[in-house]
């Protein structure tokens, strides 16, 4: 089940209104948004460290215990970066009118906020990244297929300006707290795009009124759901920059296997080319770090880092060089069976195979041991040597974070 490479890309939208060939040896780029962001003054950003990988964890609930669990069985290492997530609507799908919760209002374990986390772990030199998904589609939920159910957070009520208020709430807030932290308004990206189309942005893709996957928003040569993402970015970020805030890394990421003709439906693979990272980027000067979720498995050799993310980095790397972080990474075992040879071998072997990855941070929790196949790090004693050596040990992989401008 090994992907083919997606070497080479034609492009043709809008019936032939635009045409875009990306190769390789022909590096594009996306459309400016009106009115560049210039740099006008020197951000707190997270930079890669040239010389090793950053390490780290990425946790949903009980995230205090989490970080200690993770810090005992690393030998006393706390882990660079942790990605967790935090929604603007608490609510969820089901809920008729969005219930918002700012970075100051408790996560999903009710213990904490993204903030006071953020201040905790800064002691020890970590950063916060956060998924706050704004619009918040899950493919559980049958309105990402079908479309046209409740749908709390519209794209029109954001770009109409009925959530500025908020965002700038939350602006205000990180400003406030100063210290470094990475956001992404839309999780796993391409997941969202995929149902953003037709009028009202809430249509899957096979589902696009008249098969129309480009009149209903925006540049009529533009795919309409990538293009709402896209705007989504360039949205929220240009608030941030209204409201003067200069300590947010900004990251993008796509779903495990994104690009990869394996993962998608025959009836999906002819629109693979509406789908492609070039439609959603807002732009370099928007954007800091790109991604991809990750996930490989102890059992079938053919789901590899290199089906889970290789034709994503080869698809962005047409038309940026931005660094690549893994926020969602993670080794599945549904039987529950020892991943301290996996472990090994992805991070001695095929990690390094892909220098441009510059940053992970590594699935563990209760959560995915009990719904998503992912046991625990240490469910097997021998995992936490395999860990120690093959992370810590081996200079290849640091927790201490760099900033500075990128």
């Amino acid at each position: 089940m090994r992907t083919k490479r997606v070497a080479r890309l034609g492009l043709v939208v809008a019936g032939g209104a635009m045409a875009a060939t990306l190769s390789s040896a022909q590096p594009i780029k996306a459309p400016p948004a009106a009115g560049l962001r210039p740099w006008q003054r020197v951000p707190e950003k997270v930079v890669p460290d040239p010389g090793a990988v950053y390490a780290g964890l990425y946790r949903i609930g009980t995230l205090v215990e989490g970080y200690s669990e993770m810090t005992g069985a690393s030998g006393g290492r706390t882990p660079g970066i942790v990605f967790t997530f935090h929604d603007w609507n608490k609510g969820g799908l089901l809920s008729e009118e969005p219930v918002l919760q700012t970075l100051r209002d408790p996560m999903e374990d009710d213990t904490i906020s993204p903030l006071d986390y953020a201040e905790q772990i800064s002691h020890d030199g970590s950063v916060l990244a956060i998924a706050w998904d704004a619009i918040g589609y899950f493919f559980e939920h049958p309105d990402y297929w079908t479309g046209g159910g409740v749908q709390p957070i519209t794209y029109g009520e954001v770009f109409g300006g009925e959530f500025d208020e908020y965002i700038r709430t939350v602006a205000g807030q990180v400003k406030e707290f100063g210290k470094p932290i990475m956001l992404s308004p839309a999780a796993e990206f391409n997941s969202i795009g995929f149902a953003s189309f037709g009028a009202d942005g809430d249509q899957y893709i096979l589902n696009a009124a008249n098969d129309d996957l480009y009149s209903f928003y925006g540049d009529p040569t533009w795919p309409d759901g990538p293009e709402r993402v896209r705007d989504l970015f360039r949205y929220v970020i240009d608030i941030f920059d209204e409201e003067g805030v200069e300590n947010v890394t900004w990251f993008m990421y796509s779903h495990t296997g994104y690009m990869n003709p394996e993962e998608l439906d025959e009836s999906e693979k002819g629109l693979m080319f509406a789908l492609h990272p070039f439609f959603y980027y807002p732009g370099d000067e928007y954007i800091d770090w790109i991604g991809t979720s990750a996930y490989v498995s102890n059992d079938d050799p053919a789901l590899d880092l290199a089906y889970a993310i290789g034709a994503a980095l080869d698809a962005f790397r047409l038309f940026t060089d931005k660094p690549y972080f893994i926020p969602e990474f993670g080794v599945i075992d549904a039987e529950g069976d020892s991943r301290a040879i996996r472990m090994r071998v992805l991070f001695d072997t095929e990690m390094p195979a892909f220098p441009d990855v510059r940053a992970w941070a590594f699935a563990d929790a209760p959560l995915w041991a009990g719904y998503f196949d992912i046991p625990r790090l240490g469910n097997q004693p021998d995992e936490i040597p395999a860990w120690i050596e093959s992370v810590w040990e081996s200079g290849r992989y640091t927790n201490r974070i760099q900033t500075g401008r990128p």
